[in-house]
């Protein structure tokens, strides 16, 4: 009989997936950030969930409880913008050991609350059970669509441009000096915790991307640019080639992976939890589309490759050379980092 980490991750999701029914009114299953679906009233609400372990997404002894309050709630509502339409509710469960100080609970919830008040959107339920060895936080998160266009992992089209907001691979880098803290302190550090602990949900910049009809997917980054590129080319039936010279390194991580013999491309692409939308665009718009987008926002979008017909899957072209050692994001089951 198989175990968990014997299929990995994804694997187990398309086993448990295979089991369930898709009643007419889900639009979108699972497979994609969020579940689409349609009330009776015709209304279409999205809805997604995201869990937080103790031991496995956070640890307390290097992330206060605000913090991890803060990430969780992010997470879920990265998913919601990632679907291009705007979070409005959530709800909260939390499981913790019958010794946790309630200030500390307290705190988990402050900082839920923080990063749910950014984004206006509104608390209103949830449940609280005893856990016999560790935190256990689950955020579901409620939004709708803005004119009912939505983005989804499937519908690339042969030729479509790559594109990124922000830089990925900060948050990884973030994860590693908060670890080790004998390198903690160095010059351009701060940021690169700061995108581990205090990540930000890109919800207005997936409103934008919603309403351009020459975008066709779109995905948030949670398990690094690879692994979550791979779920665009198999939703979308096409590989993908990413530039590796195009990519977007910032120069806090540049730094970092200089001063400890590491490859800022390889943190890039594997690293996870930074939150960015990862998406793709017809090739036809992508001048006037960077000149919007410049308009509205200061964070930066890069196009880093194409979708493409003629191969599955994820590959890489660093000038005329195609590269295919660049390692895939995290999985619950078989890795143990990202």
């Amino acid at each position: 009989m198989d175990r968990a980490s014997d299929i990995g991750e994804f694997g187990l999701i398309a086993r448990l997936t295979s089991m369930l029914p898709r009643p007419a009114n889900v639009i979108v299953g699972v497979g994609d950030d969020a579940a689409v679906l349609r009330l009776s009233s015709g209304q279409i609400v999205v809805a997604t969930c995201d869990m937080f372990v103790e031991g496995v997404h956070f640890d307390l002894a290097t992330c206060s409880a605000s913090q991890v309050g803060w990430r969780a709630m992010t997470a879920s509502l990265s998913d919601i913008a990632a679907m291009g339409c705007r979070p409005l509710f959530a709800t909260i469960s939390i499981g913790v050991p019958r010794d946790t100080l309630v200030g500390m609970i307290e705190q988990i919830y402050g900082g839920l609350t923080d990063a749910a008040r950014a984004q206006a959107v509104a608390i209103v339920g949830g449940d609280t059970v005893r856990s016999p060895a560790a935190i256990v936080l689950d955020v579901a998160a409620f939004g709708e669509p803005v004119a009912d266009r939505y983005l989804t992992r499937s519908g690339a089209r042969d030729g479509d441009l790559i594109a990124v907001t922000g830089y990925p691979g900060q948050a990884a880098a973030g994860l590693e000096i908060i670890l080790s803290s004998a390198r903690f302190g160095e010059r351009g550090d701060e940021a690169l915790v700061r995108a581990h602990l205090e990540p930000q949900a890109r919800v207005e910049h997936g409103l934008f991307l919603a309403q351009i009809d020459a975008v066709t997917t779109a995905i948030d980054l949670s398990d690094g640019v690879v692994q979550d590129l791979g779920h665009i080319c198999e939703m979308s039936k096409l590989g993908g080639l990413i530039d590796v010279q195009k990519l977007p390194i910032s120069s806090p991580l540049s730094d970092y992976c200089e001063r400890n013999s590491k490859n800022p491309i390889d943190m890039c692409l594997s690293g996870g939890e930074d939150y960015e939308v990862l998406f793709t665009i017809r090739k036809d718009r992508e001048e006037p589309f960077i000149a919007g987008w410049r308009e509205r926002f200061d964070i930066p979008v890069t196009v880093i490759g194409y979708m493409t017909a003629e191969f599955d899957g994820v590959q890489f072209r660093d000038g005329d050379r195609i590269v295919l050692s660049h390692r895939a994001g995290y999985d619950h089951f078989r890795q143990r980092d990202s």
